[in-house]
């Protein structure tokens, strides 16, 4: 289970064809501060689990079949400078927890 890895820092699993969703627990990953799944077919939402993600400094998850709506939670990974969801089919407006991300520095979020 890959909540089990409680220190690993980096996951980085891009351009590997995946399907499937976003498991919730990845919000065990407490010590993870790059996180992608950038190019590749996940569908389904983003879990709320991911604003567990304190140490969370960057987040790619651009090029896939993400749907539903980018969960408030986001707003609550205070360390995040990268956020990039471009090309998938969130279907909502940007939620205002985002402006919370002090840190944040590249949002990409075009193709939606």
């Amino acid at each position: 289970e890959i909540g089990m890895m409680s220190q690993l820092q980096e996951l980085r699993l891009y351009e590997n064809n995946m399907n499937g969703t976003i498991p919730s627990e990845v919000g065990m990953l407490l010590q993870l501060v790059d996180l992608s799944f950038a190019q590749n077919s996940i569908t389904g939402t983003i879990p709320s689990e991911i604003g567990m993600l304190k140490r969370l400094q960057k987040l790619e998850l651009d090029d896939n079949k993400i749907d539903g709506v980018i969960p408030s939670e986001v707003g609550k990974l205070s360390q995040l400078q990268r956020f990039w969801l471009y090309i998938n089919n969130i279907n909502s407006t940007i939620p205002p927890e985002i402006g919370m991300l002090s840190q944040l520095q590249d949002l990409l979020l075009d193709r939606n």
